[in-house]
């Protein structure tokens, strides 16, 4: 019995040294309920999960000739459904933008006038950039960099199956914007022109005419 107690002793406190280098030191954690555990490059890690630089630092990788826009999705079943999500809020973020800067510079010429019901609603400037930023285009041309996280649950003594989330790094020219740009400007021309066709007064055609000038103008200027 000694003799197997003097055999057993230097096995187990190689097991325990094994299992303290395998944890840099701390003692292996029972996972609890609610748990969340993510894949890193050296494998299963608790909560937060890796993210690479080019997500939360986007502003430093536009150049003269791109925008940088990060897609990011929701938690998803698949890495292919995943990816699809990003890349539907990466077309969002670029519609918002192009509605943020380039609509607020249309808007502001007619509200100057006092024109504001013939302002284009957010619905319709939304629509125009939509249709006009080529989403194909985006996962195939513009895409610079993919991620995608990978995170269970635990729930119920187990581990939850694996849901995925998705991050797409892409680089939209700025040509691309300016023609978005001028489009949403010539749907503008477009209302004001009909309703100019409509005026009863000429005061109220005047304002039209100059508002009509103006975007031309800005048309012209670029974005």
């Amino acid at each position: 019995m000694r003799k197997l107690l003097r055999i057993g002793a230097p096995i187990l406190f190689f097991s325990l040294f094994v299992t303290a280098c395998a944890t840099g030191g701390k003692a292996l954690k029972a996972p609890q309920e609610g748990d969340i555990r993510c894949l890193h490059r050296d494998g299963w890690k608790p909560y937060p999960p890796e993210k690479p630089d080019w997500v939360t630092h986007r502003g430093k990788y536009s150049t003269d000739q791109y925008l940088a826009f990060v897609g990011i999705s929701q938690p998803m079943t698949s890495e292919a459904l995943a990816e699809k999500d990003a890349y539907k809020d990466v077309v969002d973020k670029i519609s918002a933008y192009v509605q943020t800067t380039s609509g607020s510079k249309v808007d502001q010429v007619l509200l100057i006038k006092g024109l504001a019901s013939e302002v284009l609603d957010p619905a319709t400037k939304e629509e125009i950039a939509i249709k006009q930023i080529n989403a194909n285009k985006i996962s195939k041309a513009y895409t610079r960099e993919r991620f995608v996280q990978q995170c269970q649950e635990f729930r119920n003594g187990a581990w939850s199956k694996t849901s995925y989330k998705a991050y797409v790094l892409v680089l939209y020219p700025k040509t691309e914007i300016e023609r978005i740009h001028k489009r949403m400007i010539e749907e503008q021309q477009r209302k004001i022109r009909e309703e100019m066709a409509k005026a009863q007064n000429e005061q109220k055609t005047k304002l039209l005419e100059e508002a009509d000038r103006e975007l031309e103008k800005l048309k012209s200027q670029g974005f």
